[in-house]
């Protein structure tokens, strides 16, 4: 690929700005809120609960010497007003709507 002035430059790996940028190109005026996710996977939104499934490999312990280690912590939650749009993991991945479910 070349660029604007014509010299060669290397493909670079996504990274979580560019993840998040694509997330508010398509959700202008869009708010992206950090929440910290429970050793049960569960994480709270204003009033509301959320549960990410279990089969998540990314929200899955690790065990350590130490004792269990979790990759991940967070959730960022996409939303306008009180319209969530999606739930990202702290990666800016996109979590699959069917993977998070409200529990109250």
């Amino acid at each position: 690929m070349l660029d604007r002035k014509g010299i060669r430059r290397k493909d670079r790996p996504e990274t979580k700005f560019d993840r998040l940028e694509r997330v508010r190109s398509m959700y202008p005026g869009c708010e992206i809120q950090a929440c910290t996710v429970d050793t049960e996977n569960v994480f709270r939104w204003r009033e509301d609960m959320f549960r990410i499934s279990d089969s998540l490999s990314q929200y899955k312990p690790q065990d350590t010497d130490s004792g269990e280690y979790y990759a991940m912590d967070r959730a960022l939650v996409v939303h306008t007003g009180q319209a969530v749009h999606c739930f990202l993991d702290q990666s800016g991945v996109l979590i699959d709507p069917g993977m998070v479910e409200k529990i109250g």
